[in-house]
């Protein structure tokens, strides 16, 4: 297998990350979103938007990212406004962050 083809199936074992998301949720339990390691193209991306230094970057970020278990995404364009003007920036932020980290090391022990 060439080195290219090992990178390509390292990306692909990782794991999606999962988060709760308690102030989102319904019925006493958590929202989870779940969302697959940023790549560089991921990252270009966000930084294309222009919000690379801004905190609107954590809004790019959950649009490009985040997902249902069924692999769906949760947010689109349309909710960039919502998500910029009408939600806890402390709850967007910190989904953001949580998904820019990466997965621990307890997560890629078997990777």
């Amino acid at each position: 297998m060439s080195v290219i083809d090992r990178a390509r199936a390292h990306y692909k074992s990782l794991p999606r990350k999962e988060i709760k998301v308690p102030e989102w949720g319904e019925e006493g339990e958590p929202l989870v979103i779940y969302a697959s390691a940023m790549t560089v193209a991921h990252t270009d991306r966000i930084s294309d938007e222009g919000n690379a230094n801004k905190a609107e970057m954590f809004v790019d970020v959950l649009i490009l990212k985040a997902q249902d278990a069924d692999g769906n995404m949760l947010f689109s364009d349309k909710d960039r406004h919502t998500l910029t003007r009408e939600a806890d920036k402390r709850v967007v932020s910190r989904i953001a962050l949580e998904i820019l980290s990466g997965p621990d090391a307890k997560t890629l022990e078997g990777n």
